[in-house]
């Protein structure tokens, strides 16, 4: 069942939404379009803007999938914190653990 979508929304409202249910952590949420990955941590990566799929899960795991293959290409096993913003008239969903530290932040334009 889809509880709610969003079609090509702003990125205020694409914030308050991913907000809304990533700290509810009630529901899987996905989002597909174009998105910029950047990862620190045990090693550092940036994956180039492009279409992409997120998935947020209700236990808190993060993944980013490629357009093609069954691997994510970045996840977090579990999250201790998530929240979107707006930086520059662009969504950004920063996602982090603490141990080990490391941090995902996905710019959704």
């Amino acid at each position: 069942m889809i509880r709610e979508q969003l079609l090509n929304p702003a990125p205020a409202k694409l914030a308050e939404f991913l907000n809304r249910h990533t700290q509810a952590r009630e529901c899987l949420v996905q989002v597909a379009g174009q998105m910029e990955v950047t990862y620190q941590g045990r090693a550092a990566s940036t994956a180039e803007a492009g279409a992409y799929l997120l998935i947020f899960k209700r236990d808190g795991s993060l993944q980013i999938h490629h357009p093609k293959g069954v691997k994510p290409m970045n996840w977090q096993p579990k999250t201790d914190s998530v929240s979107a913003s707006v930086e520059d008239g662009i969504c950004v969903l920063t996602a982090s653990r603490r141990s080990p530290a490391e941090t995902v932040r996905v710019g959704l334009p």
